[in-house]
């Protein structure tokens, strides 16, 4: 079996496709919350979402409230779109 030692030193290039993306590029900051949202945040989505939906700005005690009730759905492991907005629009 070839170990990594016998193949010498690394040989210094270049990318062909320029440097990686930055994950952060992906995310945007929310204007409810501040929290970086974008794709693959649905949960976090649904939540400013819902927050837009009855004008609760950050900090403001419904929205801490709300917070906590998402974070319980979180927990017990619902995640999907419909259910999170069924349950937060309560």
């Amino acid at each position: 079996m070839t170990k990594l030692s016998d193949l010498g030193p690394p040989i210094p290039g270049t990318r062909h496709d320029g440097a990686p993306a930055h994950e952060e590029d992906n995310f945007y900051a929310c204007d409810i919350c501040g929290q970086p949202a974008g794709p693959g945040r649905r949960p976090q989505g649904v939540y400013d979402r819902v927050c837009r939906e009855q004008g609760l700005t950050a900090g403001c005690p419904e929205a801490a409230e709300l917070a906590a009730v998402a974070m319980d759905l979180f927990a017990r492991g619902i995640f999907e779109e419909d259910a999170l907005l069924r349950e937060l629009r309560r």
